[in-house]
């Protein structure tokens, strides 16, 4: 890949990157079995007839209402007022998802508590299959390397527990940070636990506003990971496979 390209992928001077910090789910990992299933499966242990596409759906809708909460106003993103996070009020946030979407449980709170344990053992995640090739090469030119993600604490065991992940450098979680991306107080703390410019660190996510936008607004150079080919193909990397040649991209 020459430069040119790279810079068509939001990528301009790859020669700068001393680190790479990925978002977690969706681009190092997914949740295994789907969420819908799972939510369809415990949630019948609690007496919801809620199953099959109406789980998806729903999910789908109660998670983007969540999402709502970052401003369209993207100015506000820089604000230290804007965007808080921690560990409560993330739990809170995941317990309204739940009860959106499994809205006749018998016992909403039984339901929330056994699906929040779920989610925390390491048996529910897969990680994809290009990671452990990229975070070793990585490693073996030099680059630092991170996690960026808007999660929780439980994250923490994850990336411990899961295989490939527990050499990363540096956990970046919002709920310990104290920001949610695409906030530039989470992107003013990757960049000062790796002890680098922003310039020089690298985001590779799934979410453009989120983990592109953001990153990009707070001096971070920063490429779209879109793993369903469903963009332009000049405008994302589909595999963790063509980050590398990104970073390889420092000649015209």
């Amino acid at each position: 890949m020459n430069r040119a390209r790279a810079g068509e992928l939001g990528v301009p001077h790859p020669e700068r990157i001393r680190a790479v910090a990925f978002d977690a789910v969706g681009t190092l990992i997914f949740p295994d079995p789907p969420v819908a299933a799972v939510y369809g499966e415990i949630g019948k242990r609690h007496g919801s007839q809620r199953a099959g596409d109406d789980v998806a759906r729903r999910f789908r809708d109660a998670f983007a209402l969540a999402e709502r909460e970052t401003p369209t106003d993207r100015a506000a993103w820089d604000r230290p007022d804007v965007l808080r996070c921690d560990e409560p009020g993330e739990r809170a946030r995941w317990g309204t998802i739940v009860a959106t979407v499994l809205d006749d449980a018998d016992d909403p709170q039984a339901c929330f508590d056994e699906l929040f344990a779920h989610f925390a053992r390491p048996a529910a995640w897969t990680v994809y299959p290009d990671v452990m090739e990229c975070l070793a090469e990585l490693k073996a030119r030099g680059y630092r390397t991170a996690v960026a993600s808007n999660f929780d604490a439980r994250l923490v065991r994850l990336l411990r527990d899961l295989p490939g992940l527990q050499d990363v450098d540096v956990p970046l979680i919002s709920s310990l940070v104290g920001y949610r991306k695409p906030s530039r107080f989470f992107y003013d703390a990757a960049a000062a636990a790796l002890r680098l410019p922003p310039q020089e660190l690298l985001v590779v996510g799934d979410d453009w506003e989120n983990d592109v936008e953001g990153a990009r607004r707070a001096g971070l150079q920063a490429v779209f990971l879109d793993r369903q080919a469903a963009t332009r193909p000049t405008s994302a990397i589909h595999s963790l496979r063509e980050l590398l040649s990104v970073l390889d991209a420092r000649t015209a």
